[in-house]
């Protein structure tokens, strides 16, 4: 084994692999949800992933804050 033209000794990396479930359940936003003002917050609903997949939340039209885009129930 060379470590080509670094010096000894050899150096090492840890490598991590993740295989994607085809299983992952298809997503699922959760049932529509109806707000009138004053309130200002609600909590989605959205299906769960198997890791190391991520769903993440966006807001299509307007303006709004995810507490954590990643989180399914944020």
């Amino acid at each position: 084994m060379s470590n080509g033209p670094c010096a000894n000794p050899l150096t090492t990396d840890t490598v991590s692999i993740f295989l994607f479930d085809a299983n992952n359940p298809v997503a699922d936003a959760g049932p529509d949800q109806e707000l009138c003002t004053p309130t200002t917050s609600t909590t989605l609903a959205g299906s769960s992933v198997t890791f190391p997949a991520q769903g993440t939340w966006t807001v299509v039209q307007g303006t709004g804050v995810f507490a954590d885009a990643n989180d399914a129930r944020a």
